[in-house]
């Protein structure tokens, strides 16, 4: 997250912050030689509810493999996970 920022939705960082943290010392990288950090996108989308007449906030995060290689290591295990595109 980015610094002063309270949550995770109001929190951003530039590429250029990204790639000084990929390189940081202590960052573990995988078998392919490439850090082990997950950029993300994130937004808040607001959808209508199936069994009601209003809406509710959804959060929309864009994700890569890497990304899912993170979350699976953090868990310990290695989860069935499906990747599908947009």
């Amino acid at each position: 997250m980015s610094t002063g920022a309270s949550f995770e939705t109001l929190s951003n960082m530039t590429r250029d912050a990204v790639e000084t943290i990929a390189d940081a010392p202590g960052i573990k990288h995988g078998i392919d030689g490439k850090p082990l950090i997950s950029a993300e996108a994130l937004a808040i989308v607001r959808l209508p509810l199936k069994r009601a007449d209003n809406s509710g906030n959804v959060s929309l995060r864009g994700v890569n493999e890497t990304t899912l290689l993170c979350a699976r290591i953090a868990i310990g295990r290695r989860p069935p996970i499906r990747v599908g595109r947009a």
